[in-house]
Parts: C-alpha cells; sequence; structure tokens
C-alpha cells in the first residue's frame, strides 16, 4: 500500500459490474461520498492517454481526473445532507497511482489507500511510492527523522503534487508539475550543547 503525509483520505476502489465504485472517507472531518465510475469509460481513458479529462457524475456527485505520468489527480465535489437536514457542498482534491486504478479495473480486486488532500497552507501534497516506501522501512530512525524534516522543510509549494520515489542508496527522486529533483542525503558536524562534535544528517534538494 503507497503511504501519504499530512491530512489525508481514506479511498476505496471496488470493481461493481460495469461500474467502479468509488468511496472517500476524510479522516479528519468525517465527511464520505460514494459514487460510480463507468469502468469502460475509465479504462480507455487511462490506457490511451490523449491529455483530455475524464468527467463524470452520479447522484449530486461529480469528478474531474487529470492524468500526469503515473499519478491522476482527483477533483471531487458532492451534495450532502447535515444533521439539520440542510444541503450542503464539499470538494477535496488528491492523488491516486495509476497501477492502483489499472488493479481495480483489469485485475478486478478492491483497492483501499491513504491520500493525501491538497493542502491550503502552501505545503504540497506528497505521495510516496512503493518503491520508496520500502527504501524508508529499511533506514535507521536517524536518517528518517532526516528526510521527515526535509519533507517538510522543503515542499512548501502550494497547489503541488510531488511523488517520492526510491533513488541511489539512502537516496530519494522526487516528480512534480514543475520539476524534477532528488533529496539527498548530507552528512556534517554539529556543536552540540555538550561542547562536543556531533554528526548531523540531513538531506537537500538538488535539481
Amino acid at each position: 500500500m503507497n503511504t501519504y503525509f499530512g491530512r489525508h483520505a481514506i479511498v476505496t476502489l471496488e470493481p461493481n459490474d460495469r461500474f467502479i465504485t468509488l468511496r472517500t472517507l476524510d479522516a479528519q472531518h468525517g465527511r464520505s461520498c460514494r459514487m460510480f465510475m463507468d469502468s469502460k469509460r475509465l479504462y480507455c481513458w487511462l490506457d490511451k492517454p490523449t491529455g483530455d479529462s475524464y468527467m463524470d457524475y452520479d447522484c449530486g456527485s461529480f469528478i474531474v481526473m487529470h492524468r500526469y505520468g503515473s499519478v491522476v489527480h482527483v477533483r471531487q465535489t458532492w451534495v450532502q445532507a447535515d444533521l439539520q437536514n440542510n444541503l450542503c457542498g464539499y470538494a477535496q482534491n488528491f492523488d491516486l497511482p495509476v497501477d492502483a486504478m489499472f488493479a481495480v479495473l483489469v485485475a478486478d480486486v478492491t483497492v483501499r489507500t491513504l491520500a493525501a488532500l491538497e493542502s491550503r497552507r502552501g505545503q504540497a501534497a506528497i505521495t510516496i511510492t512503493n518503491g520508496a516506501h520500502r527504501q524508508i522501512k529499511a533506514l535507521d530512525k536517524r536518517h528518517r527523522r532526516a528526510l521527515s524534516k526535509a519533507m517538510r522543510d522543503n515542499f512548501r509549494w502550494k497547489d503541488s503534487h510531488v511523488c517520492l520515489y526510491a533513488d541511489w542508496r539512502n537516496d530519494f527522486a522526487f516528480v512534480d508539475q514543475r520539476m524534477i529533483g532528488g533529496l539527498c542525503l548530507h552528512e556534517t558536524k554539529v556543536i552540540g550543547r555538550d561542547g562536543k562534535r556531533h554528526k548531523k544528517l540531513y538531506y537537500q534538494v538538488h535539481t
């Protein structure tokens, strides 16, 4: 399963005869949405990307998707009644891996994953691919801390969607709409509170 940082939604894609059921649950606010998409139309759009958007609707729910390489950016809006039976409109943006969508369409399996919701505070949504996830699991605690800090401090790009990939040894590569770059591990010495020099690990962006 791919792992995502930041505020997120639980996204479930499930085959359902001639349709794909898309369910989302905002883990922070508890908002949920369910809609059906035409399997044949969705497969044709994914299989032969032309640069066009995919659009669909179902009972007050609307979806617009754009493909960027191995990632699909999803814009979802829907209308839902609150506890007082008043209608409220909601919207959320998130990314899904193309491979996960093909798995539902071709292998007829259910996929459940966490999708990072688009940040409103100038922080990029970060998707960690399966390869990067395995590489992170192999890191020790100090390397993971350095990587987490780098991802927090370096990707302050509003409305951006960064995909993180495994690279050589402890380094990582990333792709967004504007650039291709890397998070490369560096080592330096710092003076600690005890007055002694200690080794410090940090990741730096290279483009």
